[in-house]
């Protein structure tokens, strides 16, 4: 086989307990840069900056977008913030994942209920192109749900086989 390599990037976009968060995180950056401004002074106002620099720290990190690598049956999916910092949520190669299907498809449902850890690694805007993997990761089972592209699929198909990956009909 050649080698084989393929990407996409997919941004989450925010749900409703996301989209409470960042509100009550700028609420809150208001209010106590209201209270130490009024009640200490000059003192409030360096207060103030660094409520404000954690404020913008973490309303950066709901920005996110993840990217999916395919390289020789070798799945690796990357969390980037803020198109800044990067983080590894998933890696591992065709012999440690179990099964790929489509999100809808509830029949395999007892083999995910195994998975420890559960990480959201799709747009959350398209339900029907949203697939659930099951693999081992750091020892522990994960599933992952993503939303891998056509070329991004026909790249696993020969790796992982209609066994592990079973394609939405």
């Amino acid at each position: 086989m050649s080698d084989v390599f393929k990407e996409q990037i997919v941004r989450q976009y925010s749900d409703t307990k996301e989209l409470a968060l960042r509100i009550s995180v700028s609420l809150a950056a208001g209010m106590i840069s209201f209270i130490a401004i009024n009640l200490i002074g000059v003192l409030g106002l360096f207060i103030t900056f660094f409520v404000i620099l954690g404020a913008y720290h973490l309303l950066s990190m709901f920005n996110r977008e993840f990217e999916y690598i395919f390289t020789n049956g070798d799945l690796d999916i990357d969390c980037i913030y803020s198109k800044k910092k990067r983080k590894r949520v998933f890696a591992a190669d065709s012999n440690n994942i179990e099964i790929i299907v489509p999100f809808s498809d509830n029949s395999h449902n007892k083999d995910f209920e195994k998975a420890a850890v559960v990480k959201d690694c799709s747009s959350r805007k398209n339900p029907q192109g949203t697939y659930k993997l099951l693999g081992n990761y750091k020892s522990r089972k994960f599933m992952v749900l993503f939303e891998p592209n056509e070329s991004l699929i026909a790249a696993m198909l020969p790796y992982l086989g209609q066994r592990k990956f079973i394609k939405q009909l």
